[in-house]
């Protein structure tokens, strides 16, 4: 069965440029996905259900990578209304 899903990384060692990639991503998709005709048959929330941010590498911590889950989750609340 299609789950019509669509995963994306982006790596970048400036975590505002970061932010604002997966921002524009979010707004992209947004824009332009209508979830009221879907008929895949993987569970969802919206069209955008899932984030993850990690460290990539030993200089970054696990807590930068929260700070930057949270940056990009406010943003998305603030910009979006959801």
């Amino acid at each position: 069965f299609p789950y019509n899903r669509t995963g994306f990384t982006i790596a970048s060692p400036c975590s505002h440029s970061l932010e604002s990639a997966v921002v524009a991503l979010v707004g992209a998709a947004l824009s332009r996905l209508d979830l009221t005709a879907h008929t895949a048959t993987h569970p969802r929330l919206g069209v955008v259900d899932h984030i993850s941010c990690h460290p990539l590498v030993h200089a970054r911590s696990v807590a930068s990578a929260a700070e930057a889950a949270n940056a990009i989750g406010s943003r998305i609340g603030k910009e979006f209304e959801v």
